[in-house]
C-alpha cells in the first residue's frame, strides 16, 4: 500500500542513481530551470547503493533547490527496486521518472500535466532526444538510436508505444493495487525490459499509453555508449532480459533452434554488409546476432529457474 498523500504536490520527480555522480550533477542542475511553481513539486532522489560522492552532491544541491528534495538510500540493487522505492516515497499526484544521465527540459512538467489533463491520461511517455558528448557515430542508424532511448516521431495523444524508462509519467494512483516494476528485470539485475514488461501489464489491465512529445528530456551519451562494442553488449543483455520476461512455455530445444538459426542468418548478413562497405547495416546485423545469442542464454536461465521452483 502507498502512504497517504501529504500536501498538495502536483508532481514527484523520481530520479534513481548509482555511482554516476559525474552525470548526476548536470541532471540535477537541469531541474533548477523547471518552469513550474517550486512549491508544487518535489524531487525524490533514490540512491541505489552508491559508493561515490552522491550523498554529498545531493546535500549540496538540496541547499540550493527552491523545491523540496528528499534523499532515499535503497540498498537492494537494481533500477527496478530503486524506482519502486521512489513510488513508495512520493507524495505528488503524478510521478515523473527521469534518469541521472538525462537533462530535463524546463517545460517538461508543464507539458506532461497539460497533456495528462487534455486526454485524461494516467500513463504517459514523454519525448527523448540524444546528445552525444563526442559526436554522433556515422554508423548509428535511426533503428539503433532507439537502443539509446530515442523516441520515435509520433503525434501527441494515445499511441501504440512502449514506455522507454526515462521520461515516464504516471498518475500516482495507478500503483494502488498494481504491482510496480519487476525487480528481476532492469539495470542491476537482468539488464533491461522492465519498462516493456510493465507496459504489457498496464495494457492488460486496461490502461492506455499517451505520448507527450512536447515533454522533453535529453539523454546524454558519452563515448562509452557510442561504440559498436556497447551496442553488441546492450543487444545481448536486451535479448537475455526479454527471454526472462517472456519465459515462454515453448520447448527449450525449439527456442534455441529458432534463435540459433536467426543468429547464423544475421552473421552471414554481417559478412555481406562488410563486403559491401555498409557500416550502418553491418552494425544493425551485429546487434541482431548478439540479441539472439542473449535470448538463447536467457531462455536457458529461465528454464533453469522454473526447474528449481518445481
Amino acid at each position: 500500500m502507498l502512504p497517504p498523500m501529504t500536501g498538495q504536490l502536483d508532481v514527484s520527480i523520481v530520479l534513481c542513481t548509482r555511482d554516476r555522480v559525474h552525470l548526476l550533477r548536470d541532471a540535477l542542475e537541469s531541474l533548477l530551470a523547471i518552469e513550474h511553481p517550486p512549491e508544487r513539486f518535489e524531487l525524490v532522489l533514490v540512491d541505489n547503493g552508491s559508493r561515490d560522492a552522491t550523498a554529498e552532491v545531493v546535500r549540496n544541491f538540496t541547499r540550493r533547490a527552491p523545491f523540496a528534495v528528499r534523499y532515499c538510500y535503497e540498498a537492494t540493487p537494481g533500477l527496478s527496486a530503486a524506482r519502486n522505492r521512489g513510488i513508495a516515497e512520493a507524495h505528488g499526484e503524478y510521478l515523473f521518472f527521469t534518469d541521472d544521465d538525462q537533462l530535463v527540459d524546463p517545460r517538461a512538467l508543464a507539458e506532461h500535466l497539460r497533456v495528462a489533463r487534455r486526454y485524461g491520461s494516467r500513463v504517459q511517455q514523454g519525448g527523448i532526444s540524444l546528445r552525444f558528448t563526442e559526436g554522433r557515430p556515422d554508423w548509428l542508424s535511426p533503428r539503433l538510436a532507439t537502443v539509446l532511448g530515442q523516441t520515435r516521431d509520433a503525434p501527441e495523444g494515445p499511441e501504440d508505444i512502449d514506455l522507454f524508462g526515462g521520461n515516464m509519467f504516471f498518475l500516482r494512483s495507478v500503483f494502488d493495487g498494481f504491482e510496480p516494476f519487476r525487480v528481476d528485470l532492469g539495470k542491476g539485475t537482468a539488464g533491461y525490459s522492465e519498462d516493456i514488461e510493465i507496459t504489457r501489464r498496464l495494457r492488460t489491465a486496461g490502461e492506455r499509453i499517451v505520448y507527450a512529445p512536447s515533454a522533453q528530456v535529453v539523454h546524454v551519451i558519452g563515448p562509452d555508449r557510442s561504440s559498436v562494442g556497447f551496442f553488441r553488449k546492450n543487444s545481448w543483455e536486451k535479448g537475455y532480459s526479454d527471454a526472462i520476461m517472456v519465459a515462454s512455455g515453448r520447448p527449450l530445444p525449439l527456442s534455441l533452434g529458432v534463435d540459433g538459426v536467426l543468429a547464423i542468418a544475421n552473421a552471414w548478413l554481417v559478412i555481406l554488409h562488410a563486403l559491401r562497405r555498409s557500416p550502418a547495416d553491418r552494425v544493425v546485423c551485429e546487434t541482431r546476432v548478439a540479441n539472439r545469442l542473449g535470448r538463447m542464454a536467457g531462455a536457458v536461465r529461465a528454464r533453469t529457474a522454473r526447474t528449481r521452483r518445481s
